[in-house]
């Protein structure tokens, strides 16, 4: 009995030996293991790591990339915001000038406008004045015009001179007068002074009043055959035309008048 428990303890003892054993070697396989996973976590540890730091740097460097955009794209922002201010002033001040502008231009249509208006005035006036002077010049030639004639009737009124020499000066003077008053009363007078000699010398030859009636009688005869005649029928021929032609003038002004 005591060999059997000897030999069953020293069966349990190396079945405990072997359990041992075979835990220290399940337990050294497990360190082992345990090891070679650590080392493998570790590796993979510093792998992730690595990877964690470049992505890392990456991101910064992204970051910072961006950082940079964001402040460009904020200054581009402030510039376009105070472009937009520039821009907005700018339209304003344009709003502002197109106002004054159409204002002025209001002014200047309103500005050509009284021109035209004036300038039609003036022209008014102008063809009034023209109408005027048109008619002062009418009156003016009508005042002289009739002056002359009023100076030939002056004239006509006068008696015959009685001397050959007075009468050549009358007759000359009278010339002048009527030939200003109306230029066709000069022929007239022409035939006046080319038959004074004729009369003059038919006159000179008048007989004394002592003489015989037959002397007379022979005088008074020769007044129509010597030329005499023609002076005195030359006369009242002017004096007609002459007078015709103030009638004619008076009834012009008279005419004009109305």
């Amino acid at each position: 009995m005591l060999n059997r428990d000897i030999l069953y303890r020293a069966d349990e003892k190396k079945t405990l030996l072997r359990r041992g054993a075979v835990t220290a070697i399940v337990g050294l396989l497990g360190l082992a293991a345990g090891l070679w996973l650590g080392s493998s976590v570790l590796d993979s540890s510093g792998d992730k790591i690595s990877r964690l730091q470049s992505d890392l740097e990456t991101a910064n460097s992204e970051s910072q990339f961006l950082a940079a955009e964001l402040a460009a794209a904020a200054q581009m922002k402030n510039t376009l915001q105070a472009q937009l201010s520039d821009a907005e002033e700018q339209m304003v001040s344009a709003l502002q000038t197109l106002t004054q502008m159409e204002s002025d231009m209001e002014i200047l249509s309103s500005a050509r406008k009284q021109a035209v208006t004036l300038e039609e005035q003036i022209q008014s006036i102008q063809s009034q004045m023209e109408s005027q002077q048109s008619n002062l010049e009418t009156l003016t030639e009508m005042s002289d015009s009739v002056e002359k004639h009023r100076l030939l009737l002056v004239e006509l009124r006068k008696d015959l001179p009685l001397t050959r020499e007075d009468s050549v000066a009358y007759w000359n003077t009278m010339k002048t007068v009527a030939s200003n008053a109306d230029p066709a009363l000069a022929p007239p007078v022409d035939r006046i002074i080319l038959k004074i000699d004729n009369y003059f010398d038919w006159n000179e030859r008048t007989p004394s009043p002592t003489a015989p009636a037959d002397d007379h009688l022979d005088w008074l005869a020769e007044y129509s055959t010597s030329g005499a005649i023609d002076y005195e029928d030359a006369s009242v021929t002017f004096t007609k035309e002459a007078l015709l032609s103030v009638i004619s003038q008076m009834d012009t002004v008279v005419s004009s008048l109305n």
